[in-house]
């Protein structure tokens, strides 16, 4: 039977409480439990705690567990929507953000190919799950940094009396585990930016492939413009999240070193010296030792001493008001129109571009294809497609004719 979702929605929405509390249940339900969490989280006391056990099978909020008549567990569907609805307030660890990566980068070498092979259907459907990828990297990030936030107010309010000790090593935790694996991810030429990159620039290149296929470039233009997002999103959680917690790592550290001290300077007040020899000799007290006229690298010691007898070259001479030296090629917008009307209408338009400026980079020749596509008035690509050999290069498309500049 289909499961029919305005009811299904409608019961979740009036029983959410209910659903977040069978969620956070951490093993299999039984009816009484089920029962327990009715009753205390039940909105509308005219309907029987009965039919609400029965509209969560129902509606297949909760199935049997298998092999188990007594049993239920949480389905899918209302698991991904409490999890989703969490996500702003869990932690992410560095190895989830990691998996999200190599999904992105799974993902990417298969558009890759789909892009080689001229494959729409499957360019599509890459695309979606990219930037769906994108997206739940993005909101893990942010929740990130909420949960932290939360678990440092939790920490400085303190409602369980915990000692500076037991607090320190809760944030210390939360430094070693979330934030500082994400901060060797995010710098410079690690493995988030390259794989950020690798997509950015597949993303470049697909969209000067499809630049005269406006559906299909906005597709790719429109996940091009998560990239940025993301990076920006990521890097601000990272230093918020840092911000927030630094501070109190600080004051705590500092706070268990002051309290340390106290209690030796007690211990040899009341026992003498003697009484803290044992903890002076396990104490790692900072040493310092001077180094002279002797360096362990012997690489960077045999290069200095090439370095130490090297006369640099003068540099060479620029040679100015030389007649020969060639200016990059811009064609005249207004040359071009006045020479492309005198002649329309033209059937094969890049054939014609070719002609008229043989011999230029192919890089101009498409410039100059594209400028007088921007500016038809009326044109038409042929059913069939056409290969052009452009110096080294094979263009294949479809033949424009244009009759008419705007």
């Amino acid at each position: 039977m289909a499961l029919e979702y305005k009811s299904w929605w409608r019961f979740g929405l009036d029983n959410y409480l209910l659903m977040f509390d069978l969620y956070h249940h951490r093993d299999d339900l039984s009816e009484g439990e089920i029962y327990s969490y009715i009753r205390k989280n039940r909105a509308d006391d005219s309907k029987t705690a009965r039919y609400i056990f029965g509209q969560l099978t129902k509606l297949k909020f909760i199935q049997q567990v298998p092999g188990s008549s007594s049993y239920y567990e949480v389905m899918h569907l209302p698991r991904l929507i409490v999890e989703f609805l969490e996500r702003e307030y869990r932690f992410t660890s560095a190895k989830e953000i990691k998996l999200y990566l190599d999904e992105i980068d799974s993902l990417r070498q298969d558009l890759e190919v789909a892009f080689r092979n001229g494959n729409e259907v499957r360019i599509e459907s890459y695309l979606i799950d990219i930037a769906n990828n994108i997206e739940k990297l993005r909101q893990s990030s942010s929740g990130n940094r909420i949960a932290i936030t939360n678990k440092v107010s939790e920490v400085k309010i303190n409602e369980g009396h915990e000692s500076t000790a037991v607090r320190y090593e809760r944030l210390l935790d939360i430094m070693e585990r979330f934030i500082t694996p994400i901060q060797e991810m995010i710098k410079v030429d690690d493995s988030l930016d390259r794989s950020l990159q690798q997509l950015e620039n597949l993303l470049q290149y697909a969209k000067k492939e499809y630049v005269f296929d406006r559906g299909q470039r906005d597709k790719i233009k429109r996940v091009a413009l998560h990239i940025p997002r993301l990076r920006y999103d990521l890097v601000l959680a990272f230093q918020e999240s840092l911000e927030e917690i630094t501070p109190l790592l600080d004051k705590f550290q500092n706070n268990r070193f002051g309290r340390g001290v106290t209690k030796i300077l007690r211990i040899v007040d009341k026992e003498g010296v003697k009484a803290i020899e044992d903890i002076l000799e396990t104490l790692s007290l900072p040493t310092t030792r001077i180094k002279s006229e002797r360096m362990d690298d012997h690489k960077v010691s045999e290069f200095l001493q090439q370095v130490k007898n090297y006369t640099p070259k003068p540099p060479p001479k620029v040679q100015h008001h030389q007649e020969d030296i060639s200016k990059p090629f811009v064609f005249n917008q207004d040359q071009l129109i006045f020479e492309f009307n005198s002649v329309l209408p033209v059937g094969d338009t890049l054939s014609w571009v070719c002609e008229q400026y043989e011999g230029k980079e192919i890089s101009t020749l498409l410039e100059i294809y594209k400028f007088l596509f921007d500016n038809s008035k009326e044109h038409f690509f042929s059913n069939s497609r056409k290969k052009y050999k452009i110096a080294n290069y094979i263009v294949s498309t479809h033949p424009l004719t244009i009759k008419e500049l705007s």
